[in-house]
């Protein structure tokens, strides 16, 4: 099986073209010790639906990060800048916008649920779902049991979040069916979505994550992420 090696702020995949994954292969793909070693393996097919698999074998249904790198396989592909992909039944379009820098467009996401009575935090739909906090010390902060477990029992990547101004923030994320990662483009559009409904923020935002830095913005025409992305190899690999 060929394959190909991106990240994108450090948020690293495996990217494929018309293959499909069982998950103890995705498991053993994204092992360092046993395979490639990745936060999760993204596969185009011809008619450009995209399946997202995350490290632990399951399957996502958005990737924000991981469909930037999808941006700039499909460039070094067709020398093409513009894409439409399906994830799902959704449309999402990709825009190769300079050397080693992508973005994506997608309708509004959504709230789920205002709060929660157990955790203080949102709700937010952008295909996948997410949890997010606000916090006031994000470099001490540490995702602890229970955390993690209300991420396993709710399906959803968790972000917590401390505001520095209406156009920054930090941000750090555990996400589900991976673990803590230094980025995730999703939970970067899920934060920008809470905050412009609380007209905490303008509408563009720089979100500052370990891995580096993604900038989200609104306009008339849906919502935008974009950051750096970075092709690191290809290779191939016994897929059995």
């Amino acid at each position: 099986m060929q394959f190909y090696k991106y990240e994108a702020t450090q948020n690293d995949f495996i990217l494929t073209l018309n293959q499909t994954f069982e998950p103890q292969q995705v498991q053993k793909l994204c092992d360092v010790h046993q395979g490639i070693g990745a936060d999760g393996i993204i596969n185009i097919d011809q008619l450009r639906i995209i399946t997202i698999y995350n490290k632990d074998g399951s399957k996502a249904a958005m990737c924000g990060n991981g469909l930037r790198c999808v941006s700039h396989l499909l460039y070094d592909l067709t020398a093409q800048s513009n894409h439409k992909v399906q994830v799902l039944e959704k449309e999402i379009y990709l825009s190769y916008l300079k050397k080693d820098y992508a973005q994506l467009s997608m309708q509004s996401p959504c709230f789920i649920k205002k709060k929660n009575k157990d955790f203080p935090g949102y709700f937010i739909d952008v295909g996948n779902l997410h949890f997010v906090q606000f916090i006031d010390h994000i470099d001490s902060f540490f995702f602890d049991e229970k955390l993690k477990n209300f991420s396993k029992e709710n399906h959803c990547n968790i972000e917590v979040i401390q505001q520095i101004d209406k156009e920054n923030i930090k941000m750090r994320v555990y996400e589900y069916g991976v673990q803590e990662t230094q980025s995730c483009g999703s939970g970067a559009l899920a934060c920008f979505y809470l905050l412009y409904q609380f007209q905490l923020c303008k509408n563009n935002l720089k979100i500052y994550v370990p891995g580096g830095i993604l900038e989200v913005f609104v306009n008339n025409e849906g919502y935008f992420l974009k950051g750096p992305v970075h092709f690191l190899y290809k290779g191939e690999i016994d897929n059995e």
